[in-house]
């Protein structure tokens, strides 16, 4: 019995380990947040430089346009991938290839010198052949011209047959001529009825996305999912920054349409960024340094109430009807 309870005593504590190792995964994931920078310059040149660490995980981003896009891993600070390693070992086979092949090119040239030597042997062994071929070219000259009269009558005869056989193909082509037409209208009246069925189902699909958006628990639905939107960026925007941005289009009436769609967006950019409009010439440089954070439980909790409630549920049983 005392055994039989020890067994039972390392059985829960294992189970126990475990579910308490799962436990404190899942709110390392939720808790711990996902720290960004950014920073990039636009002037004559143009960079960019990111990076994301969560825990000991760093994922390192930069974009220039000498080097081109570069992307490094580091665990621990130990660098696991880099993808300029991997662009160095592409450029090193391309240049061990073209070697490969201007060698083969060199073997190439020489047995092309060898080749020439054996022609010039064989070439008066041709000289030999050539006369012997001329005799018989002059006996086979005399027996073609007689073939050639035995010829010629056999061909007036064949003019005869040729001339019935036109006048049947002529009346065969036109028969083809009509079936073409019957099947470009038949093609043409099936590419109508096809057309007017797909604006049938444009049609009845238009209503039904205007019945599903004038339902009272889509309308509370859409609402909810705004809210948690707007807190969710309010929680990715930059805590700590600085950015100018000297931006001009060719039309000034462009540059004031463009100010009046990122205006509504101010809160977002107000602590961080200041944006220069000029009015007199097409302008597009600036330079941006900032930093923020996400934590994940900001998303799941919103995301799990919506997607547990009464209205959601029936939304989404009414969408896949849709």
């Amino acid at each position: 019995m005392a055994i039989f309870l020890s067994i039972l005593k390392i059985l829960l504590i294992v189970i126990l380990s475990i579910i308490g190792f799962a436990l404190l995964i899942v709110l390392l994931v939720l808790l711990c947040p996902f720290r960004y920078k950014v920073g990039g310059e636009m002037y004559e040149d143009f960079a960019v430089d990111a990076s994301v660490r969560w825990l000991f995980i760093k994922v390192l981003a930069d974009f220039t346009k000498e080097k081109g896009f570069i992307m490094k891993l580091k665990v621990f600070g130990i660098p696991f991938f880099s993808s300029d390693k991997e662009k160095k070992e592409k450029k090193s086979k391309k240049s061990t290839d073209s070697k490969k092949d201007k060698d083969s090119k060199k073997q190439d040239k020489t047995d092309s010198g060898d080749s020439a030597e054996i022609t010039e042997t064989s070439g008066a062994s041709d000289t030999a052949a050539t006369e012997t071929s001329d005799t018989s070219n002059i006996t086979a000259a005399t027996e073609s011209s007689d073939t050639s009269n035995i010829t010629a009558v056999s061909e007036s005869s064949d003019t005869t047959d040729t001339s019935d056989n036109d006048k049947k193909e002529d009346t065969s082509i036109e028969g083809d001529d009509s079936s073409q037409k019957e099947s470009f209208s038949v093609k043409i009246n099936r590419a109508i009825d096809t057309i007017t069925e797909k604006k049938d189902m444009i049609l009845t699909k238009k209503d039904h996305i205007e019945q599903f958006l004038d339902r009272p628990y889509t309308i509370r639905t859409i609402e909810r999912v705004k809210k948690a939107l707007i807190s969710i960026l309010k929680m990715m925007a930059p805590k700590k920054g600085k950015g100018y941005l000297h931006i001009g289009l060719n039309d000034p009436a462009d540059t004031g349409e463009l100010l009046g769609m990122v205006s509504p967006f101010y809160w977002l950019y107000e602590r961080w960024l200041t944006i220069d409009p000029d009015f007199n010439k097409k302008v597009l440089e600036g330079d941006l340094h900032i930093k923020g954070r996400l934590i994940l439980i900001v998303i799941v909790i919103p995301a799990v109430r919506i997607y547990f409630s009464r209205d959601f549920k029936k939304t989404y049983a009414l969408m896949k009807k849709i």
